[in-house]
């Protein structure tokens, strides 16, 4: 009777990856499944009962692993949650977030191990992240929600965020604006020093070929920074005035706490937003106003169609097997303007 050591040797595999395309436990490629399949058919090899009853699994839980000790899973990550839980429930998958999110690379590798799960998608990612390199040594089904800089790594899903400053721009010149002030993000956490970077030189770039005059500001992202938001804006008032303009001035903003902190402080001043300026928020909701549930306008992306992107992508790596993960592509979500009435045109600006 042939034993899965004589499959394995038949096949050219090693025997675990005689037991993986067996019991469906790992994702093996295409080519690899069918030689082992045949050597099967070859040696008329028949496996134990608990093979055979593991052979039916297929993909069907997926993790989502986020840094809780430094981002939680704030308004943004659930938009993102909530587009991962309702695709995975069209296609009949659990979704799940395990107690494992965090640090420790050790406990995150006893994790995979465990076989809890079929895939994981990560979050919170940084540049050279060191869940990829477990992920890829374990050679686990992943998807990152985020680009790490690893050529040929995890398959992502991303927001193209040059192209978000770019748009920014371009809507605010639609609206007649000429002249703006730029709040920048003095950031500290890893997985947005990037992105917050990217976005800003795409601003500043596409404002200064397109003549517009900017005043670019690198803040903490807390709202006390207002504070030194305001003079600022009142000088580009005063220069448009000089210049016979108007007021056109508007606030681009991906620091969010700081934007917010505006509207209330210069409102303090007797200067109301989407009547003396106006103001766009870029790669963030800013809600400034709780109880009427006001909130600017954003430059942004789908984030609820990112998170269907996300176990698409997973199902597609899970389906080829990880040995051929470069096959899926990387998707680079494009951006979208969300109107919430706070980027008027000049002559509304009186």
């Amino acid at each position: 009777m042939a034993t899965r050591a004589d499959v394995a040797r038949a096949a050219g595999v090693s025997p675990s990856t005689v037991s993986y395309v067996i019991s469906g436990d790992r994702p093996v490629s295409e080519a690899t499944r069918r030689r082992v399949e045949d050597a099967i058919q070859r040696l008329c090899y028949v496996p134990n009962a608990k093979a055979g009853n593991l052979a039916a699994r297929r993909l069907r839980t997926i993790s989502v692993h986020v840094d809780i000790e430094q981002s939680g899973i704030d308004t943004i990550a659930v938009e993102y949650v909530k587009g991962m839980i309702d695709r995975a429930r069209e296609l009949g998958l659990t979704l799940i977030v395990p107690a494992t999110a965090g640090r420790n690379p050790d406990e995150f590798r006893r994790f995979l191990r465990s076989r809890l799960v079929d895939g994981v998608i990560y979050m919170d990612v940084v540049s050279g992240d060191w869940r990829e390199s477990v992920l890829l040594e374990e050679n686990y089904p992943a998807v990152a929600l985020g680009y790490s800089g690893v050529i040929g790594g995890v398959p992502y899903v991303e927001s193209d965020f040059a192209a978000m400053g770019e748009l920014a721009v371009r809507r605010c010149m639609e609206y007649g604006h000429r002249r703006a002030v730029v709040i920048s993000r003095d950031e500290q956490r890893a997985d947005l020093r990037r992105t917050v970077g990217i976005t800003r030189d795409a601003i500043v770039s596409c404002a200064r070929a397109a003549h517009m005059h900017i005043t670019v500001l690198v803040l903490p992202a807390h709202p006390h920074s207002a504070a030194a938001i305001l003079p600022a804006l009142t000088a580009a008032e005063q220069a448009l005035q000089q210049e016979m303009e108007g007021r056109a001035t508007v606030v681009i903003a991906d620091n969010i706490p700081a934007a917010v902190g505006l509207v209330d402080v210069a409102r303090q001043r007797g200067i109301e937003l989407a009547r003396d300026y106006s103001m766009v928020s870029v790669a963030g909701q800013a809600v400034y106003d709780v109880e009427r549930h006001c909130a600017l306008s954003e430059v942004g992306t789908d984030r609820l169609s990112m998170g269907r992107s996300c176990v698409d992508s997973i199902v597609q790596v899970y389906t080829v097997g990880v040995e051929q993960r470069s096959s899926v592509p990387n998707v680079m979500a494009s951006p979208i303007f969300i109107d919430r009435g706070t980027l008027v045109h000049p002559s509304i600006c009186i």
